[in-house]
């Protein structure tokens, strides 16, 4: 269908929200893109054809869905509920006279498939509720399609219905314009509907189930064919209905195949005629050119005898050279065999004084872990003592602590038993006293009775007395208050004086205790300040030690982590050849043996470059791999090595072909912000390799980064190659590369691992082992000189720890008598100030002399005044004393003797009752104590128990650990033994080995000399064999007629 149907019909669907969306399926649809260009190595006779598409709506031989019938009620023009239908299984269109009701049935169905209204001429839905004289109050319309499906019939026009399939699809539309979907009588979303729809073949989105009557005129009135490309004709129409349009690229290709063949063809047609053409016209010439030919090849011939003689005498030099050759290969042969022999044991006296150094090692790791565990154990005696010690002077107090409580526990028990004995015996006394108490009372009422009757005749005289003295009680009263007010007044006129002399004193007292106070700090203080120099000294003595140790350790811990790198690189230096890829270790071989001379090595073994640089050229260089030769001819024996051995192919460059860098090697140029050559940053050991670094690296300049890069590269007249640390490049054309997470690295090395020199590379292969030898003994020094500086420091460090907090403590305490002396000095300035003021402030609260007189004067006159009163009151008091006794001798007569014996009663009744008291408390307490002591007797002999327990653990540890002490000494012994004969036996070993050493220092310079005079015959013979070839190629440099 045309994509202009598609987009109208697209727009006729209706949801019932503005949200509800319809799910678009193109799955189904084909859309052709066509090639921009046509690729001519395609093969279009073998192109793969796509497929038809698949029918969703029709499948032979399986079910498909049909309308049944259609159910309206109060929808249109239809009153009520009708149905129309059934419809035939092969229902594909409706016809029918005007008015006879095609379009409502056409209109059911787009309500129900959700169209809108104005497509179902309507201006709104509402609208299709039915509406005719009298049945104008309806409130809605509902339409439903009934859907099932079926099997058709092989045979005939029948078909079998599928049970259980059948769908209802239906649609309300209401008076407020709103509507609603059902499916299977359960309201649904419209989308719903459509996904179950478009599952069983009907595609709601483009609407190729249904075409109505306007459609169909529209298709009818299409062009045949398209005239643009952006135009859809009858022809475009129905290819993209019938699924034809998928062959349309397939098409196009094949046409413009031919076009291009053809134009091909007339291209060569053209070509062979022209061709044709020039050859007839050169007929003539080339007939003269024949004739001088044949000139030419009869001087040849001639010049061939010439040179065949001349190559006669190269042959025979030549031979004379291999001769020579082969015996002095042979000879090599001979001592090159005594050289592997003796490496071979040099290898196996290396793998010896490894195993010996490794049993050096272990027995050094064995007396540093014994003496450790030696310490480790001496400390848990010491432990073990202590603790046993606590535990046993523990169990004595506790032993004490129960013998105490025992003798009280003792005590407690005999408590009661007296204290009831006690009790039995006051309880006696009790009821004894009062039986008297009772027989006594009665008889001293009566005496006391007596004795009133014998002082009635004393009592008038008595009475008189104490009036008198009453009298006289008041005035003295009177004249001592007088008196007292007046000494009051005394005292206050000189207490103010006598307050402000008592400041006075403790002023001066505070005064001479601080200067006693003060001298005393001061001699203390010359005693710390005297002590201070000498602690001081100590102090910087063992703090110079120990930084010196300091600076040993580290100085050592640097010598033997450089020490360790010059052994690892000389052995990596001794395995170098064997460490490379099987291609480079066998060029390497051949190098070693002879077979091969001029042979330098891997490009990035022979130089050096710093770590800043690594990336920079490793990435960018990938020549580094390559493999450098003294001459062409070198690496063409390489070339033929790796053939013959199928070892792969590698690239060679050859020293004799990059000579004429030399001069740029050596005129360095002015560079955009000087920056430098990456080629000047490489380090070799011969610079004889040079030109190859500089035929790989040229001119090229590094920089930090790409913008400096950038700017060296582009920002001059000259441009320049510039590569970054990171390893992008600037091109001189101007194109950058580089980025990516993944960077090469280590082309090249730190150092130079291939050393080319000969006679450098003899000296070092020569004396591998000794200095691999003199190296680890080096490093074991080092590493021993580093164990003693560590033990030193261990053992200074709380030495130092220890002056350090008595230097701080020292400095604390004169810087704390400073403080005191200065205070104290201050506070003595500040009191003689205090005391100068308090003086005068004595002398102000001095009193007046006449008040004082005037008031001391009163105090006489009344002291006197009272003296005389006291005078008469004392003699009426002895005349009342004498009657007073009187009337007590007359008592004490009468009933003296029993008022003592009833007083003697009751205070024996009251020390009964006390005493019953007092001891039926402590048979309570005693009991409550005993049970206490006896809980606490059974705590502490529990507590025994448990420090005998620990106390014999702490016994058995000690034991224990003596005996592993004991073990570990043993142990400790036997190690050093071990440790100083595996020292005994390395050294030995390293005295023996050096014979060897000397032997195989004379083989390699035996070799190296041979090496080298077979290299030069070698060369000589290339030479003349170069220059036999050569004559071989003239002689046969004949033009063939």
């Amino acid at each position: 269908m045309s994509r202009k149907l598609k987009a109208r019909n697209l727009n006729q669907l209706e949801t019932q929200n503005d949200n509800e969306q319809i799910v678009q399926d193109r799955g189904n649809e084909m859309h052709v893109d066509f090639p921009a260009r046509l690729d001519d190595n395609e093969d279009l006779l073998n192109m793969e054809i796509p497929p038809l598409i698949k029918s969703i709506t029709y499948k032979e031989g399986c079910e498909r869905l049909v309308i049944s019938h259609i159910q309206v009620d109060n929808f249109k023009s239809y009153f009520g509920k009708r149905i129309i239908g059934p419809f035939h299984k092969c229902f594909t269109s409706i016809i029918g006279p005007n008015g006879s009701g095609k379009s409502n049935v056409i209109d059911a169905l787009l309500f129900v498939f959700g169209y809108r209204a104005s497509k179902i001429r309507s201006k709104k839905v509402s609208v299709l509720i039915h509406s005719s004289a009298g049945k104008d109050n309806l409130n809605s319309c509902t339409v439903a399609v009934h859907f099932c499906k079926i099997n058709d019939n092989l045979i005939g026009n029948g078909y079998t219905k599928v049970h259980g399939s059948d769908i209802e699809i239906s649609r309300t539309a209401y008076k407020d314009n709103t509507s609603k979907y059902t499916l299977n009588g359960r309201t649904v979303k419209f989308k719903e509907i459509g996904d179950l729809l478009r599952a069983n073949g009907i595609d709601l989105v483009h609407n190729r189930f249904l075409i109505l009557q306007g459609e169909v005129e529209q298709i009818s009135m299409m062009k045949p064919k398209a005239e643009t490309e952006d135009e859809e004709g009858m022809l475009e129409y129905l290819e993209d209905i019938i699924g034809s349009s998928r062959l349309k690229p397939l098409v196009l290709k094949l046409h413009r195949r031919i076009e291009q063949l053809n134009e091909r063809r007339a291209l060569q047609l053209q070509r062979v005629q022209h061709a044709e053409k020039e050859k007839n016209q050169l007929d003539g010439p080339v007939r003269e050119v024949l004739k001088l030919m044949r000139l030419e090849n009869a001087l040849t011939c001639l010049n061939n005898k010439i040179l065949l003689s001349k190559r006669l005498l190269l042959h025979e030099q030549a031979v004379k050279i291999k001769d020579q050759k082969i015996q002095l290969e042979n000879e090599l042969a001979v001592y090159q065999q005594q050289l592997n022999e003796i490496l071979q044991i040099a290898k196996q006296i290396s793998k010896e004084r490894q195993k010996l150094q490794n049993i050096l090692d272990k027995c050094d790791d064995a007396v540093q872990s014994v003496r450790k565990k030696k310490a480790n154990q001496e400390q848990v005696i010491v432990k073990a003592e202590n603790d046993s010690n606590r535990h046993e002077s523990r169990r004595n107090k506790l032993m004490k602590d129960i013998e105490n409580e025992n003798q009280r526990v003792e005590e407690l028990e005999s408590v009661p038993e007296r204290s009831r004995g006690k009790i039995e015996a006051f309880r006696k006394q009790l009821e004894e006293m009062n039986a008297l108490i009772e027989e006594f009372s009665p008889i001293l009422m009566a005496k006391l009775q007596e004795v009133r009757e014998a002082l009635k005749s004393e009592e008038p005289e008595k009475t008189k007395l104490e009036e008198e003295l009453g009298e006289l009680s008041i005035k003295e009263d009177s004249l001592n208050s007088k008196l007292t007010l007046a000494q009051q007044r005394l005292l206050n006129l000189q207490s103010e004086e006598e307050e402000q002399r008592q400041k006075f004193d403790a002023l001066q007292a505070d005064l001479l205790r601080t200067e006693e106070n003060v001298a005393t700090r001061e001699k203390k203080l010359q005693t710390a300040q005297a002590q201070l120099p000498e602690l001081e000294a100590t102090f910087e003595g063992k703090t110079s030690r120990l930084a010196h140790l300091h600076e040993q350790e580290a100085r050592f811990t640097g010598r033997i982590r450089e020490l360790r790198r010059k052994y690892e690189e000389q052995k990596q230096t001794e395995e170098c050849y064997t460490s490379a890829n099987k291609l480079l270790n066998r060029i390497m071989e051949a190098k070693r043996n002879g077979e091969i001379q001029g042979i330098f090595g891997r490009l990035g073994d022979l130089g050096a470059i710093d770590e800043k640089y690594d990336t920079a050229i490793s990435v960018n260089f990938p020549q580094l791999e390559y493999i450098v030769t003294d001459t062409i001819q070198t690496a063409q024996q390489c070339i033929e090595l790796l053939k013959r051995e199928q070892l792969g192919v590698s690239t060679f460059i050859a020293l004799d072909k990059q000579q004429q860098y030399w001069r740029n090697i050596r005129a360095v140029p002015k560079t955009p912000e000087n920056a430098p050559r990456l080629f000047d940053l490489i380090r070799v050991k011969d610079e004889h390799v040079l030109p190859a670094f500089y035929y790989v690296l040229g001119e090229t300049l590094v920089a930090d980064d790409i913008i400096s890069a950038t700017r060296i590269a582009m920002g001059n007249e000259r441009r320049w190659r510039t590569v970054t640390l990171k390893g992008e490049l600037v091109d001189v054309s101007g194109a950058m590369t580089g980025g990516g997470n993944v960077q090469a690295r280590s082309r090249i090395g730190r150092e130079v691992v291939v050393v080319t020199s000969q006679q450098l590379d003899n000296r070092q292969e020569a004396s591998t082992q000794q200095q691999l030898a003199e190296l680890q003994q080096e490093l074991n020094n080092a590493e021993a000189e580093l164990t003693n500086i560590k033990r030193q420091h261990a053992q200074l460090e709380p030495e130092l720890q220890k002056r350090r907090d008595d230097l701080k403590q020292i400095r604390l305490s004169v810087r704390e008598m400073q403080l005191e002396i200065e205070n104290s000095n201050m506070r003595i300035v500040d009191l003689r100030k205090q005391i100068e003021i308090q003086k005068q402030n004595v002398v102000n609260a001095s009193a007046n002399p006449e008040e004082v007189k005037n008031v001391k004067a009163e105090i006489t006159s009344l002291t006197s005044k009272t003296t005389e009163i006291g005078k008469q009151t004392d003699k009426i008091r002895s005349a009342l004393m004498a009657i007073n006794a009187r009337m007590e001798e007359v008592d004490e007569r009468i009933a003296g003797p029993h008022r003592e014996r009833l007083r003697d009663a009751e205070e024996r009744k009251k020390e009964a009752e006390n005493g019953i008291t007092k001891e039926s408390a402590a048979i309570i307490t005693s009991e409550r104590n005993l049970k206490k002591s006896r809980a606490k007797i059974a705590n502490l002999e529990k507590d025994v128990m448990d420090v005998e327990r620990q106390f014999e653990l702490c016994t058995k540890n000690i034991s224990l650990a003596r005996d592993r002490l004991v073990e570990f000494e043993t142990q400790l012994l036997q190690c050093n033994e071990d440790l100083d004969l595996a020292k005994q036996k390395l050294n030995e070993f390293i005295s023996s080995v050096s014979d060897n050493n000397e032997r195989e220092v004379e083989l390699q310079r035996q070799v190296s000399q041979l090496q080298h005079e077979v290299k030069r015959l070698t060369g000589e013979l290339a030479t003349l064999e170069a220059k036999i070839e050569s004559f071989i190629f003239k002689a046969f440099k004949i033009t063939t007629l």
